[in-house]
């Protein structure tokens, strides 16, 4: 784990998204406010929540130097 990228093919956002559940937990470049070395962690993952998951806007605060399995990061572009 953390299981492959398109594991489960349906899902799917209505924008397109893809690949938010049983992913992992996602580091952000946001320091939080007052704390030099923890930023802002959202999401859930295969390893939080219960049956229906963790929202997508749910934040947590980790130190900098913390490595769990289900704790990554996402990959993006811009479209043009």
């Amino acid at each position: 784990w953390p299981p492959p990228v398109g594991y489960c093919p349906t899902d799917i956002s209505t924008y397109g998204a893809r690949d938010f559940a049983g992913g992992v937990r996602e580091w952000t470049s946001t320091a939080a406010l007052g704390r030099t070395r923890r930023f802002v962690v959202r999401g859930g993952s295969f390893m939080t929540g219960n049956a229906n998951g963790i929202p997508l806007w749910s934040r947590e605060l980790v130190h900098r130097d913390i490595t769990s399995p289900d704790l990554g990061f996402r990959l993006a572009t811009e479209c043009n």
